[in-house]
Order: structure tokens, then sequence, then C-alpha cells
């Protein structure tokens, strides 16, 4: 016991540093961007702050996300990796699941090695920041995976599982990935390990959306400014498209009162799924990126919707909600 305490390398951050994901994102200096660039804000990231106030004594065990793409989320993602193994006092093992190795080998480059190098705090903790499939931490090990191989998926006991881009992997095999945490150290009430999905929607009722159905199912809800307005009360937005927008001025309005809605963030989180739902699940899109955005999500939705060019994509990429175009031909993997 005593040559192992030697072994430890020193703890780089206080247990007061490590106590929430957003305290460790400040103190560990890691930039999104890497060296040289912006600091980490949540400044119009508003629908991000509960994800980030996760407290490591309190952690979600079972978290689902559905979303848009470009949000943020993958990030987040790396930072949640990095928190779980940057106690150099407790042996954490993290797998980050991704639907391919092509996948894996452009995140390890683009997101993990840039984030890690520009903090010098994580850089004393990392062994060697270029080992792409196993990089130690402390005494920790984050590993990196490509769901396509059985391989990769069966031969991993970890503590923590993060899946990305989920609507891109087949249920079959992430489930098969799940019985990695059945050893896990971590324990609580939901089961052993910690298990995250997250992914830009897909169709209904398969990938992302099969777990976000069994889900508390946290939709952000958006205020209407107008106080006699039922939707005063907050309402989604996503889901009165294209209602909530007013083409000839381009702004999003209350779809009920048609009072001008200037800032979509100004709401809250409220649950629609299940009160014994086994998984937290979180939804968010672009609308929340504000009314700067919206002349691209219009233009989107008049090529991709109106035109017919994809409706499933426009649905599911912009406004991340599950859809099935019903002029689509699918095709099977025999055929291809």
């Amino acid at each position: 016991m005593i040559l192992d305490r030697m072994r430890l390398p020193p703890p780089e951050l206080s247990e007061e540093e490590l106590s929430t994901l957003l305290r460790f994102v400040q103190a560990s200096g890691i930039r999104p961007e890497g060296p040289g660039g912006a600091p980490f804000s949540l400044v119009g990231r508003r629908y991000l702050e509960p994800l980030y106030a996760e407290e490591r004594r309190r952690p979600f065990r079972r978290l689902v996300i559905m979303k848009a793409a470009q949000m943020g989320l993958t990030t987040r993602l790396m930072y949640r990796a990095a928190w779980w193994v940057a106690d150099a006092r407790r042996k954490v093992d993290v797998a980050l699941m991704f639907p391919t190795q092509d996948a894996v080998l452009d995140l390890h480059k683009t997101r993990f090695r840039p984030m890690m190098r520009s903090s010098a705090r994580m850089m004393r903790l990392i062994a060697d920041v270029d080992a792409v499939e196993v990089v130690r931490i402390g005494v920790s090990n984050m590993r990196f995976r490509g769901m396509r191989s059985g391989v990769s998926v069966d031969s991993i006991p970890v503590d923590v599982l993060l899946f990305d881009e989920v609507r891109l992997m087949d249920v079959a095999t992430i489930e098969r990935a799940f019985a990695r945490v059945s050893a896990s150290r971590l324990e609580g009430p939901e089961g052993r390990g910690i298990i995250e999905l997250n992914s830009t929607a897909g169709f209904p009722g398969a990938d992302i959306d099969y777990y976000f159905r069994r889900s508390s199912q946290h939709h952000w809800h958006t205020r209407c400014p107008n106080p006699a307005c039922p939707n005063h009360k907050g309402f989604v937005m996503a889901f009165t498209w294209p209602d909530c927008v007013d083409p000839d001025r381009m702004v999003y309005r209350c779809p009920k009162c048609g009072r001008v809605i200037e800032d979509p963030q100004d709401g809250f989180y409220a649950p629609l799924g299940p009160e014994d739902a086994e998984w937290e699940g979180y939804a968010f899109n672009q609308i929340l990126l504000g009314p700067k955005r919206l002349p691209e999500l219009w233009r989107a939705y008049q090529r991709m919707v109106i035109e017919g060019a994809n409706p499933s994509e426009f649905y599911n990429s912009y406004l991340g909600l599950p859809h099935r175009d019903p002029n689509a031909i699918l095709v099977t993997g025999e055929v291809m």
C-alpha cells in the first residue's frame, strides 16, 4: 500500500477544483480550440449550464442528449472525459466511443491534443498526449474507440463510457458496449459505471431517439415576453416551427400571440418524459443560438424542406428533432 502511494503522481487539481465540471474546466485552463484560442466561456450557451453544473459527488450516471449540430457538445464531452481522469488520487478509466476509427483519429488530432496542450496542469498528468488508442493520465486511462470494430467494443473494462454521434451507431452494438461498465468501481442507484449518449437527432424511435424516449426528456422552454400569453410560462420553439418565425421581418415570434422573441434562451429546461425514466435526458437546437442565425436556418428550411432537398436532415441537424422523410427509400445492408 505504501509503495502504491509512492508511485502515485502528486495531485495537480484540488478536490474543490474537481468538485464540478465547470470548476474543473475553469481551473484546468483547457481551451476549447487549443493553445492561442479563446478561453472557455458559456456566454451565449445558457442551455449548456445545467450540464456543466454536474457535481462529482452526484454525477449524471445515465445521460442521453439529443441535439442539433454544432451546439458545443463534443467539446463538453472532451471536458467531461478529462474531468473524470484528472484526479491523481483515484483511478477512473474512461472510454470515448465514436462511430468509426477515422472519427477517432480526426477527433484526437483536432480536439483532444490541442485542448490538452492548452493546459499546463493537464500536461503534467499526461504521459504521452500523442498516443491515440490509450492515453495515460495520472493513474487513469482515457481510451478512444471506433464502434465498427467488435474488438474495440468488447475488450475494455471501464468506469465511464461516453458515446458521440449515436445516430451513426448500431443499437445492438451500443448495448453490447454497456457491459464494459459492469465491473466499475463507480456505483450508484442507477447501476455501475457512468454512461453518456450524445448525438445529433436521427430517425424516430431509433438510435439516439430510442434512448431519449426512455429519459426524463428535458426540453428547453422559451418564455414569450408577453405576460398575458399562455406561452409566457414557456414553450418548446422547435415544436412550433415554422410558426415561430415571421419570415417578412425575419424574427422569431410567439406562435400564439405574435410577440417578437428576441432571446430564445430566455427560458428553462422542463421534463416531458416519464417520472420513472431510467435516463436523464436533454434536448436543444439551433433556434437557441439566437436571431442572428435565423436567416441561415430559414434558407436551409426553404432549400431542404420546401424544395425537398433533404427534409430529415433539416429537422435533425437544425432543429434537433427525430424525423423520417416519408418519401425516402431505405436501402438495406443486403442491397448495399
